[in-house]
C-alpha cells in the first residue's frame, strides 16, 4: 500500500527530471509545486494499464482532447516532442484544415481552402454535419474546391502511412491528393478499394512540406466531400504518436457529440485519452454543471468501448479570473475530476495545484506567462504545460517500476482561503505590480525590455519616452 503523499513533503519520491530552458527560468512568483508532477491512480489496476500502455511492443497512441488550450498546438507539440524524444517517433498525427472550419491555426502548419465549405464544430449543441475524431468537420459540394496545408517545418523524411479520413459512398466526388509534386487520384475505382472503410491511405516516402485535396469531378450521385482530418503515421509497429484533438470554446459534453468518432478511433487505437475541459464549464457562471458527472462517465464509457484497457486521463483547469472575479469553481472542479477518476478507475492530473492554484493566474500574467484575459496562456506557459505533461508521465512510470504491486498514488489537494478583495485592496495590488529599473551604464531600452520580458515601445508608453534615448541613473517603469 502506497502511503498518501503530502503536498508539501520535505523530499520528493523520486529524481525530477531536468528540464528544458523555459522551465529553469520560471520565475518563484509562478508558484509551480512540482510534487504534483505525477499521474494519480488509485488501484494498481490502473497503474499497470498506465505503465502497459507507454511499453508495450506496439506504438502508443495518445488522443488530447481540449478546447482552445489545445487547439492551438503550443503545449501538445512540448509535449510531444520530448514523449517521443523517449518513445520514439511514430509519426506526426492529425492536422485539420482550420481554414475551412473559419478559425484559427495550428503552430505548426498553415490551413486554407479555395472554393465554398460548411464546418461543424463539436462546441455546437446541434452540429449540422457529423462530427469526427478531431471534432471538426467540413463539407464542400463544389467541384474545385480544394484543402492545403503548408508545413512550417517539414514533416521529417520517413515511410509515411498518411489517411485521409473522408466519406466514401455514391455522393463522393473524385478527388486527388498532391503530397508535396506527386499526385495520387481517388476516382471510384480507386475508391472502392477502400469501401467499408472510414479513410483513404496513401504511403509516401520522404519529407512532407505540403499536402492538398482537390475535388476534381462529380461521383455516381452526386460531389459532396466530407472531410474529418488527415494523419501522418510511420510505416512500422513502434514508437508514440500524439494526436492533438483541441476544439476552441468546447465544454466536456462536446465528447458526447462526435457520432462519426468511434469508427475513426477503432482505426487510430488510443491508449491514452486525456480529457482536458473544464474551462468553458466553469467560468461563466463560476459554478459546476449539474451534468458533468454523467458526461464523464458516458465518455469513459464510449472510449472503453473502443479500447477496453485505454487510460483515461481526466484533468483540471487551471487557475481563472473572469470579469473581475476570481473563479473559485476551479477548486470543486479539481476535487470533482480526482473523484470521478477514482469511481471510473482512471489517472488523474492535478494541473490546478500544480501550476499555483487559486488566485495565480493574475501573476502569470504579469510574468508574461497568461494573457491578459486571464484565461489562456501566453506561447512559453503552454510550453512549461507541455513540460509538465512530459515529467508527470515520466514520473509515474518510474515510480510504478519502482513500486510494482502499488495499489494507489494519491497526492494530496490543497487548501485554499480565499476572500474577494476589497476595492481598495485591489488599487493597492494594481500598484505592488508595477515594477521600475534605474538605468546603468552602457544599458539601452532594448537590453533592459530583453531583460523584463517586455519591449521598447511598451517601456517607451509607460515612460512618456518620444524617443529612445536614455541615460545612467534614469528610473524606468518596466511593468
Amino acid at each position: 500500500m502506497i502511503p498518501r503523499i503530502k503536498c508539501l513533503v520535505g523530499g520528493l519520491l523520486l529524481p525530477f527530471l531536468s528540464f528544458g530552458q523555459s522551465y529553469k527560468e520560471a520565475p518563484e512568483t509562478l508558484r509551480l509545486d512540482t510534487t504534483y508532477s505525477y499521474f494519480q491512480f488509485f488501484t494498481n489496476e490502473a497503474a499497470a494499464r498506465f505503465y502497459h500502455a507507454f511499453h508495450k511492443e506496439e506504438r502508443t497512441t495518445i488522443f488530447h482532447y481540449g478546447a482552445s488550450h489545445v487547439q492551438a498546438e503550443v503545449m501538445v507539440t512540448e509535449a510531444r516532442a520530448a514523449l517521443q524524444k523517449e518513445f520514439g517517433d511514430a509519426g506526426r498525427g492529425l492536422v485539420f484544415n482550420y481554414g475551412a472550419a473559419n478559425t484559427y491555426t495550428s503552430i505548426n502548419y498553415g490551413s486554407t481552402k479555395q472554393g465554398s465549405w460548411t464546418y461543424a464544430k463539436s462546441f455546437m449543441r446541434k452540429p449540422s454535419l457529423p462530427l469526427g475524431v478531431m471534432g471538426m468537420t467540413v463539407q464542400s459540394e463544389e467541384v474545385g474546391a480544394s484543402l492545403v496545408w503548408d508545413f512550417k517545418k517539414p514533416i521529417p523524411t520517413a515511410n509515411h502511412r498518411i489517411r485521409i479520413f473522408a466519406n466514401n459512398d455514391t455522393e463522393t466526388p473524385d478527388f486527388e491528393v498532391i503530397v508535396d509534386n506527386q499526385t495520387f487520384s481517388y476516382t471510384s475505382e480507386e475508391r472502392s478499394l477502400f469501401a467499408g472503410l472510414p479513410f483513404y491511405e496513401i504511403e509516401y516516402d520522404g519529407a512532407v512540406s505540403s499536402l492538398q485535396i482537390n475535388l476534381v469531378s462529380p461521383g455516381a450521385s452526386g460531389t459532396k466531400f466530407t472531410f474529418y482530418g488527415v494523419d501522418f503515421q510511420n510505416q512500422g509497429n513502434d514508437g508514440l504518436v500524439y494526436h492533438s484533438l483541441g476544439v476552441g470554446a468546447a465544454p466536456m459534453e462536446s465528447m458526447l457529440r462526435l457520432n462519426a468518432m468511434p469508427e475513426q478511433a477503432s482505426i487510430l487505437k488510443p491508449d491514452v485519452v486525456f480529457l482536458d475541459f473544464g474551462t468553458n464549464n466553469i467560468l461563466y457562471n463560476n459554478t459546476l454543471d449539474t451534468n458533468i458527472k454523467a458526461v464523464v462517465a458516458k465518455a469513459i464509457a464510449l472510449f472503453r468501448s473502443i479500447n477496453p484497457e485505454v487510460v483515461i486521463v481526466l484533468t483540471t483547469t487551471q487557475d481563472l479570473y473572469y470579469k473581475g472575479k476570481v473563479i473559485t469553481a476551479g477548486v470543486a472542479f479539481r476535487d470533482l475530476m480526482q473523484d470521478l477518476a477514482r469511481t471510473h478507475n482512471c489517472v488523474f492530473w492535478n494541473w490546478f495545484d500544480q501550476s499555483g492554484g487559486l488566485n495565480s493566474i493574475r501573476q502569470w500574467a504579469v510574468d508574461g506567462y497568461a494573457q491578459k484575459d486571464h484565461i489562456h496562456l501566453m506561447w512559453k506557459g503552454y510550453r512549461l504545460k507541455g513540460q509538465f505533461i512530459h515529467q508527470s508521465v515520466m514520473n509515474t512510470l518510474n515510480y510504478i517500476e519502482q513500486n510494482p504491486d502499488a495499489d494507489s498514488l494519491v497526492l494530496a489537494s490543497k487548501t485554499y482561503e480565499f476572500t474577494e478583495p476589497t476595492p481598495a485592496a485591489i488599487q493597492k495590488s494594481k500598484q505592488s505590480l508595477k515594477k521600475y529599473h534605474s538605468v546603468k551604464s552602457g544599458e539601452s531600452l532594448w537590453s533592459i525590455a530583453k531583460k523584463y520580458g517586455t519591449s521598447v515601445e511598451k517601456i517607451q508608453k509607460m515612460n512618456g519616452l518620444r524617443s529612445t534615448l536614455i541615460k545612467p541613473g534614469q528610473k524606468l517603469r518596466v511593468r
